[in-house]
């Protein structure tokens, strides 16, 4: 966080916020060329939109229509060209100035694997304008015109893709974003409203005076999109942190937290920072710590991390106190009467549930559940030998999460869902069984089949299965004892409830292993949780790909409504021979093998059953 690269991408912020201080966008003057070309860029990329419109097939989805991979393949590949023609110097054209900067600006409109769209995407177009000025591109007189121009037409071009996609939020109030996906527009909106005496923070919550202000605020304009995006629940509810901020006194107090929250949250937050791409002009100027044996925690596994004891108040550190030294206040639907027509109060106070954010994004307490999770970096040698030592007899995935886990209890019901990597890996021990594995065989290159009479190798190590095959779906205990869900036909996951645009809580992902399978193919085992205000929703996926032998992806879905005494496992395993996926997809480059979104909808299903644990 003291890297001379934070410092500046930070003060460059602070620069643009000075040239919007006190005024209105509308009032920029003529703009440069250079400032042209950047605008004549952005309405090329929106352009883009109308050619890739978003597939029938997936309207009914919440979020991630996979046309934006479409639209995302176009942008990046006209990006270098887009950018040589209209802003880039003769003298830099033939430099690798074009490729740096390139990389900076496809990578700030969302992710096309996950579909999702965040605060680091924006940190990322902040460090592109930060690069092209740096680099002498961008000249001081022309960021007046950045501001009050570019930034607008980006986030206008982001938004439309989020409503025209349906993009998922990326780790969702993890690396903070204030409204699902942004915060840059409150930061320099925010900045923009330096020593204005005529809108209060408070005016956000007044619908007339958003609709007079948006077109000339940054702020204004992202409350009324958010309002817009969410107009069917209470703005207490739908962004609780922004409804808190409009309590404080004075926009000066707005400013400087939002500016230590921006560095401290989203620049401060490896998450964000492992995407950067540091060269010649972002330099890397830190050294990584020395790491001490002693300093790491021996794994712990399996049932003991259910009886852990939970993290202490004091642990728990509100963001909003944190950054901008005033107490939260509870969300009060009195401040939401012009939106009391369109819910019902009661429908309101039921929306308005209490949750408690733990520190760091790692888990939330809600509705008597407390949730959370630790991402830790790959297991050591001491670490991988302790767990062999400790019952694993054959060896790990080369990219091995000891640490990492996901815990879900509720105390006051004694029931328990944990997700650990040792117990997921142990169930690849071929004494232990699971439905639905088979033997797999690569094929044999033709000089081997020269040499042999047999067409294939069958590689099934004596002990575990190589392609790492698991249908672990957690540790569930109840009055601290492990049981197995019950198959039912009558208990069914509520997928109105999951369109529904409720606002989500909590957001995370976590890896538990993943490998290569020497060079044969690629195997991953994750879990992907959110939490809303009326339930939890998890996906737990194992899937794995074997060149030119299979493909195959086994789900679970993991739900439960607070207002119900079931928790719904949903299980379904799907997979399909190789050369009938190659077959079926459109596309032959083997990085569209590397994520299973891509040919999911090829697979065979190959079995569905759905299961249930009972409440007290």
């Amino acid at each position: 966080q003291s890297s001379d690269a934070q410092k500046n991408i930070m003060e460059f912020l602070r620069n643009l916020g000075k040239k919007l201080q006190g005024r209105v966008l509308s009032s920029c003057g003529e703009v440069s060329s250079r400032v042209k070309g950047i605008s004549s860029i952005i309405s090329q990329f929106d352009s883009l939109i109308d050619k890739f419109p978003p597939l029938e097939k997936q309207a009914g989805s919440r979020f991630g229509n996979k046309a934006f991979r479409q639209w995302f393949e176009a942008m990046t590949q006209a990006t270098p060209e887009l950018i040589s023609q209209n802003i880039i110097p003769e003298n830099l054209k033939e430099t690798n100035v074009v490729d740096e900067i390139s990389t900076y600006l496809s990578e700030s409109f969302g992710n096309s694997t996950r579909i999702d769209f965040g605060t680091g995407h924006e940190a990322c177009f902040i460090n592109w304008l930060y690069c092209l000025h740096a680099s002498g591109i961008l000249k001081e007189e022309d960021l007046e015109g950045v501001a009050f121009l570019i930034i607008p037409l980006y986030l206008k071009l982001v938004d439309r893709l989020v409503a025209v996609y349906s993009l998922e939020p990326a780790g969702t109030h993890g690396v903070w974003s204030l409204d699902d996906y942004h915060f840059l527009p409150f930061l320099l909106g925010a900045l923009q409203l330096l020593g204005n005496r005529d809108l209060s923070p408070r005016s956000i919550l007044d619908p007339q005076a958003i609709a007079e202000n948006s077109s000339n605020y940054l702020y204004f304009g992202a409350v009324k999109t958010l309002r817009e995006t969410k107009s069917s629940v209470a703005f207490a509810l739908g962004a609780p942190m922004l409804n808190d901020i409009a309590q404080l006194p004075s926009w000066e107090i707005i400013s400087s937290g939002l500016y230590d929250m921006f560095r401290a949250e989203v620049l401060g937050k490896f998450p964000v920072t492992q995407h950067f791409l540091f060269g010649s002009i972002i330099q890397s100027t830190w050294r990584k710590a020395p790491e001490s044996p002693e300093a790491i925690p021996p794994p712990v596994s399996g049932l003991a991390l259910l009886s852990m004891q939970k993290r202490s108040p004091q642990d728990e550190v509100d963001p909003f106190t944190k950054y901008f030294k005033h107490m939260r206040k509870q969300p009060n639907i009195n401040d939401n009467r012009q939106q009391q027509h369109q819910i019902g109060i009661h429908e309101m106070e039921q929306q308005l549930i209490p949750h408690t954010k733990l520190d760091n994004n790692l888990g939330i307490k809600v509705n008597g559940w407390t949730i959370d999770c630790l991402k830790a970096p790959l297991s050591n040698a001491q670490e991988l030998k302790a767990i062999e030592e400790n019952g694993i007899s054959f060896s790990l995935p080369e990219m091995f999460f000891g640490n990492n886990f996901l815990r879900i209890v509720n105390e006051n019901l004694k029931v328990g869902i944990l997700f650990d990597p040792v117990a997921a890996i142990a169930k690849c021990d071929l004494k232990c069984e699971v439905k639905g594995r088979t033997d797999v065989s690569v094929p044999l290159s033709e000089s081997w089949k020269e040499r042999s009479e047999n067409v294939a190798i069958k590689l099934a190590h004596k002990k575990h299965d190589w392609t790492y095959t698991t249908d672990y779906m957690g540790t569930i205990t109840q009055d601290g004892k492990a049981i197995t869900p019950i198959p039912t036909s009558e208990y069914k996951i509520n997928m109105d409830l999951l369109r529904r645009r409720d606002p989500i809580l909590w957001f995370n992902e976590i890896t538990l292993f993943e490998s290569e399978l020497d060079d044969f193919g690629l195997c991953k085992y994750s879990i992907k949780i959110r939490v809303m205000p009326s339930c939890f929703f998890l996906l737990v996926r194992f899937w794995v790909r074997i060149d030119g032998a299979i493909a195959r992806v086994w789900d679970t879905r993991i739900f439960h409504e607070f207002s119900t005494k079931q928790i719904v496992f949903q299980h379904t395993k799907k997979e399909v021979d190789y050369p009938t996926l190659l077959s079926a997809v459109k596309s032959q480059l083997p990085s569209f093998f590397n994520d299973p979104e891509n040919f999911i909808d090829h697979l065979r299903t190959v079995s569905e059953e759905t299961t249930y644990v009972q409440l007290p």
